[in-house]
């Protein structure tokens, strides 16, 4: 598999282009953290589609704009699989004026 044994980090993965490239990831063998803001139901699909794909995946709620958030997704990735080998920034934002 041709992502066999990397660890990376999808953001905003729980819907469109950054649930696709997690879903991929996975299922070329990769190790990867289904980050979502407020689709939990979705990232945990994509968690568990990837599962069922020849790579792991966990999803895990935070807020990419947060510091904190950032660290502890890093943590978790780090505690679970030993390290980081990628990130995938797909999360977006919203300005109000």
């Amino acid at each position: 598999m041709e992502y066999e044994g990397r660890t990376v980090i999808v953001t905003g993965a729980g819907t469109g282009v950054g649930a696709a490239a997690a879903e991929r990831l996975a299922k070329g063998g990769a190790n990867v953290v289904v980050n979502y803001s407020r689709s939990r139901d979705e990232a945990e699909a994509v968690a568990a589609a990837g599962r069922g794909g020849g790579g792991d995946a966990m999803a895990a709620q935070g807020d990419v704009a947060s510091d904190e958030d950032c660290k502890r997704l890093a943590g978790e990735a780090v505690a679970r699989w030993g390290r980081i080998d990628g990130l995938i920034n797909s999360a977006g934002t919203t300005v109000f004026r």
